[in-house]
This record gives C-alpha cells, sequence and structure tokens, in this order.
C-alpha cells in the first residue's frame, strides 16, 4: 500500500504555495491570493502573469481552504448571503414576471442559492443608461463573481468583458457557439419521446408536431429528431413537424398552413409548445392537444411538466460549482446539463 502511495506521489509533484508562487510572479503573496480568487481591480496583465505561472509551477489550490476563504468573506459582509445575479432581457423590467416558466426558472434558482448561502438578485440588462463601465463599477462594487443568464437575456446585450472574470451559466436559452459557457436545460428529446410514447400507450397512432421556428433554434431541431425517430420505431405514420415563424401568427399563415396539414394528415393528437395553437385549428377539428411546456397558462392540458424550478436549481448548483473550483469566463469544455421532465396526463 504505501509502495503505492509513494509511486502516485512521483507522478503528481507538490503543489507550490501562495508564497512560491508570488516570488515566481514577482508579486505580494496577497495580490496573487486576490487573482487566483478572481477579486476585481487588477489589469489583465497581471491576471494573466499569475494563472500562466500557476499553470506553470502545476499549483493546485486546496479546495478546503478555498471553502473557508468564501465563508469568510461572506461573514465579512455583515452577515450578507454572497450576492449572485439573474440576467434578463425582456422588454419591460418586470415582464419576465409574467412569464410563467421564466418565473418558475427564477424561484427555483433562488431557492436552491438561498440554501447554499448566496443570494440571487435580478438584474435587467435592458435597464436604460447602462453601459460596460457602469456595469464593471457596479459589480464590482457588490462583488459579484457569477450569473445565470437567462433565456430572454441575449448575450448581445451583455458586455462580454463583464462575463470574462466571473462564473457563468446559461439557462434554456439557444447555445451561443461564440460564448462557450455551461447550459442547463430541459431534456427536449427525452420529452418529445416521452409524450409520443404516452400518446401511443394512449392508442394514439397519428401526431402531429407543431412549433414556432424560435423553439427549432433553442431545442436545436431535437424536438423535430426525436419525433422521427420514434415514428420510425413504431412504425406509425409522421408528416414533416410545422414550423412557423412569429410574423406568421398575425398574417394568418399559421393557420392556413396548420388547417392544410390537418385535412391531409388528419392527426389524432397535436404535440405543440403555444397555447394558441386551439385558436388556429379549423372548425369541428377532433385533435388531442399535447403542450411541451406545460405551466399555468396552459392548465389542464395533457404535456410535459418540464421542472421549471429544478432546472433553476441545477444552474445555481453548476454555477456554485464552478465558484468553488475557480471556473471563469468562457469554459474549454462546455458541460450541458438535461433536466428530465415529468408526463401529465390520464
Amino acid at each position: 500500500m504505501s509502495a503505492q502511495f509513494i509511486g502516485q506521489s512521483k507522478l503528481m509533484p507538490p503543489s507550490p504555495t501562495i508564497r512560491e508562487l508570488a516570488k515566481a510572479c514577482g508579486l505580494s503573496r496577497s495580490t496573487v491570493s486576490a487573482v487566483l480568487r478572481n477579486q476585481p481591480g487588477f489589469a489583465d496583465s497581471t491576471r494573466k502573469r499569475v494563472q500562466e505561472t500557476a499553470r506553470t509551477l502545476g499549483y493546485r489550490p486546496d479546495p478546503r481552504v478555498r471553502e473557508l476563504t468564501e465563508y469568510l468573506s461572506t461573514k465579512k459582509r455583515r452577515g450578507e448571503a454572497v450576492p449572485l445575479l439573474w440576467l434578463h432581457g425582456e422588454e419591460g423590467k418586470n415582464d419576465w414576471e409574467n412569464l410563467p416558466w421564466l418565473r418558475h426558472f427564477f424561484a427555483g434558482a433562488r431557492a436552491g442559492a438561498a440554501a447554499q448561502g448566496y443570494r440571487l438578485d435580478p438584474y435587467w440588462v435592458r435597464e436604460p443608461g447602462l453601459s460596460p463601465e457602469s456595469i464593471r463599477r457596479e459589480w464590482d462594487t457588490r462583488g459579484i463573481r457569477g450569473c445565470v443568464v437567462g433565456k430572454t437575456a441575449s448575450f448581445l446585450t451583455v458586455p462580454q468583458e463583464m462575463l470574462t472574470h466571473r462564473a457563468v451559466v446559461q439557462v434554456h436559452g439557444a447555445p451561443e457557439p461564440e460564448r462557450p459557457y455551461h447550459r442547463v436545460h430541459a431534456d427536449f428529446a427525452g420529452n418529445l419521446r416521452l409524450a409520443m410514447h404516452e400518446l401511443l400507450a394512449c392508442g394514439f397512432s397519428r401526431v402531429l408536431l407543431c412549433h414556432q421556428e424560435g423553439v427549432l433554434k433553442e431545442t436545436v431541431g431535437a424536438y423535430g429528431a426525436a419525433y422521427r425517430q420514434v415514428c420510425a420505431e413504431n412504425g406509425i405514420p409522421s408528416t414533416e413537424p410545422l414550423v412557423y415563424h412569429a410574423q406568421a401568427v398575425s398574417t394568418g399563415e399559421v393557420r392556413r398552413r396548420l388547417s392544410s396539414v390537418y385535412e391531409s394528415f388528419r392527426p389524432q393528437a397535436l404535440l405543440c409548445s403555444d397555447r394558441r395553437i386551439r385558436e388556429w385549428l379549423p372548425p369541428g377539428a377532433e385533435v388531442t392537444l399535447v403542450h411541451l411546456n406545460l405551466a399555468e397558462d396552459v392548465s389542464g392540458w395533457w404535456g410535459i411538466d418540464p421542472r421549471h424550478e429544478d432546472i433553476g436549481r441545477a444552474a445555481v448548483d453548476l454555477l456554485i460549482g464552478q465558484l468553488q473550483r475557480n471556473e471563469t469566463g468562457e469554459v474549454s469544455i462546455p458541460l450541458e446539463v438535461l433536466v428530465p421532465g415529468r408526463w401529465v396526463g390520464e
């Protein structure tokens, strides 16, 4: 046993101390320690110097020391919880409170943060007068080290430099190839398969999938792929999913297309994520509506409960894990956490 331990020690040399790392950087221990904890107020050149030296020397922070430091820094803030931000970008500052699914995302995330000693505050990225400099000053003053980016807070509205030295997790929105951050969202493909299998068990064999183009982007085509796969596996008829633009709603195009598909395919059930679909069906249509994103606005429907609050909690868990690992900014290997939904029906 001791020989094995010695052999492992040779493979992983001891990590240098903060004192040794500071000496190699030509900086004070307090500066090096603060930079490694992503504290604000240091030049990018200083951060780069410390980080590169730490990698070269093989510096590995002691997680027990980090937990103690985090705890002590929390106590120093007059007993207040460590602040985190929920970034949202609706047209109106409080519009998000009228969106049931988004409201539940936030509720779950806030509860998860509070359970771990953090406080999650909503932050409207469209606030008039905001600038990169004003955001920097405010976030530095408040000690903001982590952000959850909500679906409606497009990365385009958040200055990239504000996220460089902070932990970031994206919730539910479409992936941004140029901004690789961890993401947490519903298991779109798994939820679609669950709904299809439940419908098949109820005797439905002709199912139509209908959703907005934005959903196609957000799910990266997962709904359509899962729909075709289940139909092929079970030998049931299928048709191309009806995908429509948001602008097509006001022109009546969606109503016309849906009527045409209904007459030609005669679906027994219709999978959707838009409660207005009921209004667009042709008169007298006999079809069971199934919603893939259930919330209060579609209570009484069959469908999938995506567990919005659990998605929010998972996002905060991932974010706090990043903070504890001192992982900030873009990540080399973005993680994607899929939260499975639950079937609601007979």
